[in-house]
């Protein structure tokens, strides 16, 4: 009836603002490590100083997110350490292609990021078709991409690196 269809428009209110504010905040920290002199130049001195830990802080929170996933705001807060440790990822990477000339595939980054979220929104938002048969899947799949790209990083195989690229 009409209350099912406002728990599950306020349940989207949630989860989508959540994402709205986790894309809001790696965008923020990537123009940062782009664009701020002292982030942008500790990149090419503590590259790996800085992006271990983050590798490390993405698995641990992921972990918690996974085990506190009922307990709220351990929930909460475990989102928000995988999001901060996603940021300084994504926002290292950004500068490492910037210093390399590749800036403008950033921003294209950017806006098919910004494109996917708001067209995965509005789709979301209809009722017509349910696609809770991919929800093993794809929460099999984000610790998978995230090992792959830890083995990719570790082992700097340019064969691992490509397939997790085009995965």
């Amino acid at each position: 009836g009409s209350h099912t269809a406002e728990i599950r428009n306020g349940f989207l209110r949630k989860v989508y603002g959540i994402v709205t504010a986790q894309v809001l905040f790696t965008a923020a920290v990537a123009l940062a490590f782009m664009y701020f002199s002292p982030l942008y130049e500790a990149i090419f001195l503590l590259s790996h100083a800085i992006l271990w830990p983050a590798y490390f802080g993405m698995f641990c929170s992921l972990f918690g997110c996974y085990v506190f996933k009922n307990e709220y705001p351990l929930n909460y807060l475990c989102l928000a350490a995988f999001t901060f440790a996603t940021a300084i990822v994504v926002g290292v990477v950004c500068g490492v292609y910037r210093a390399a000339g590749y800036e403008v595939l950033i921003w294209q980054a950017m806006l098919y990021t910004a494109l996917l979220t708001v067209s995965l929104t509005l789709w979301a938002m209809q009722t017509k078709f349910r696609f809770d048969f991919l929800a093993v899947p794809l929460a099999l799949s984000l610790p998978l991409l995230l090992v792959a790209g830890f083995c990719a990083r570790l082992l700097g195989s340019a064969l691992l690196h490509s397939l997790y690229i085009y995965f």
